[in-house]
């Protein structure tokens, strides 16, 4: 079921909030070491006011590089399933998807390099945003990705949309389960005690 995503500002100051889905384990690698969660939707929000944003619960599959060392740019992309695993190398100088996907482990998808050159992939949503990205898969290794519903929301001002997190954000969070709530998921920021604070609505 798709979900419509509302924040709104209650406070008195402008606020970016940071969406991102971080909850999910690579078969190698530490997360902020060759794994880093990506800012999937950034809202900017100006005092008093809100913002909707609708998220596909759908997957696909993204070959990608990290431009900058940190925005996540999709060279090709599948839709596809939970459940599926998909070949890919770097073939006529472009990282490309090879062949039919085959059936792997349930509820993971898993993206496997078939060639020598290093790859970068990332599992992204049904409107093939990235959700999390892996860098680095050698040759005859899989990046694995296990998607979790949980949504985390913070409030910082460091990243853009696609843009790869790779350290610890320090600030107000919320983090909501998405399979638990309904078709409208609503969220306010506000301040409490001279804090400002992130909650359900």
């Amino acid at each position: 079921m798709s979900k419509e995503i509302n924040i709104e500002n209650k406070t008195t100051k402008d606020q970016v909030a940071v969406l991102s889905f971080n909850e999910i384990t690579p078969s190698r690698g530490q997360l902020y070491y060759d794994v880093f969660p990506v800012a999937w939707k950034v809202f900017y929000l100006s005092a008093g006011n809100n913002i909707s944003r609708t998220y596909d619960p759908t997957f696909s599959a993204l070959l990608c590089e990290l431009e900058s060392g940190n925005t996540v740019r999709s060279r090709d992309t599948r839709l596809t399933t939970l459940g599926k695993n998909h070949k890919a190398m770097l073939k006529d100088g472009f990282n490309k998807f090879i062949d039919e996907p085959q059936n792997t482990a349930e509820n993971t998808l898993s993206i496997t390099n078939i060639g020598n050159e290093y790859l970068t992939a990332a599992i992204g949503d049904g409107k093939k945003a990235p959700l999390m990205v892996q860098k680095d898969i050698l040759g005859n290794e899989a990046a694995v990705f296990i998607p979790k519903t949980k949504l985390y929301i913070t409030l910082t001002r460091n990243y853009k949309e696609n843009e790869a997190i790779k350290s610890e954000i320090v600030g107000p969070k919320l983090v909501v389960d998405l399979a638990s709530l309904g078709a409208n998921v609503n969220i306010i920021i506000e301040v409490v005690n001279g804090q400002v604070n992130i909650r359900l609505a």
